[in-house]
């Protein structure tokens, strides 16, 4: 998607974002962005919240409640020896 529109800088310069820059990122006041500038440009890039990855983002590895059990139960195991040699 392309979009360009034109913006004012406001007291204290602010940046105001048209809503439909917001709407297309999935902006709203509070998230954080990174400000890149190089030359005689500025670039914009949204920073995800690492929460609402976790919660709503894609999912690329699958384990199961088992799986997690046996892998926690083995790290146990594991530091309870080392625990006990110290």
């Amino acid at each position: 998607m392309f979009l360009k529109m034109k913006s004012r800088i406001g007291k204290r310069g602010q940046i105001y974002l048209p809503k439909k820059v917001l709407k297309s990122l999935n902006l709203k006041e509070g998230d954080l962005i990174e400000l890149q500038v190089k030359d005689n440009t500025i670039t914009i890039i949204p920073i995800p919240d690492p929460l609402e990855l976790a919660l709503y983002g894609d999912k690329w590895a699958t384990i199961t409640l088992d799986e997690a059990e046996k892998i926690s139960e083995t790290e146990q195991k594991h530091y309870e020896r080392l625990s006990s040699t110290a």
